[in-house]
């Protein structure tokens, strides 16, 4: 976006350092998550060996300090683990905590973005405007001999009114695309049958006969 207002260099670095945030805080779940289940194998592995040697500590083949030993560090385990669960759980909370934060930033530029926005919108629209127009333009070129074809058979249809086989001729002379019953409208950045047919008559006005 080099060639835009310097309010969008300033969105982009706001958009960036909340994907950093985002970042950072999935980095840090996933380990979390990861040291967690470390931690509770190792749990296990400790809680296997408390009631190993408290076995043995009732049976008086140790004494007490070894038990209270393996005991006080399968207990501390059990509090890192704790600890690390609680990590996981505030994680999201304190990462839409700091996305806020990052949030505010945008708050002071905001409507200076939003009217550089609409200002390109605008210009957009204007482009594809044109742009539209010439579409139509090169379509009815296209379709010149279409046309030429169509109109000979308007003329042939007008023979037969006069003939008086037919009441009325219903082709329209300036265009084979006619504005009427179930043809599709188009708008500023759609186009129709119908906006074919304006096309047409812009072109083919001074031909002759019309049903209008």
């Amino acid at each position: 976006m080099a060639d835009n207002p310097a309010v969008y260099n300033k969105v982009e670095k706001i958009i960036e350092k909340a994907d950093v945030v985002r970042k950072r805080f999935a980095d840090s779940k996933e380990k979390a998550i990861s040291d967690a289940e470390e931690l509770q194998q190792t749990i296990q592995d400790l809680e296997k060996q408390e009631k190993d040697i408290y076995s043995l500590y009732i049976m008086d083949e140790i004494n007490v300090t070894a038990y209270e030993d393996i005991r006080a560090e399968a207990d501390k385990k059990r509090q890192e683990l704790a600890t690390l669960q609680k990590k996981i759980n505030d994680i999201d909370e304190l990462l839409q905590y700091e996305l806020r934060k990052v949030l505010s930033e945008y708050a002071k530029i905001q409507q200076q973005f939003n009217v550089e926005k609409e200002k390109q919108s605008a210009d957009t629209k204007k482009q594809l405007e044109e742009a539209k127009e010439q579409f139509l333009q090169q379509v009815a070129d296209i379709s010149k001999e279409e046309y030429e074809t169509y109109l000979l058979g308007s003329k042939i249809k007008d023979i037969m009114v006069d003939a008086g086989r037919d009441k009325r001729n219903y082709s329209d002379y300036y265009s084979p695309y006619i504005t009427g019953y179930a043809l599709a409208y188009g708008d500023k950045l759609n186009f129709g049958t119908t906006e074919l047919s304006r096309v047409y008559q812009a072109r083919n006005k001074n031909i002759g006969k019309s049903i209008y």
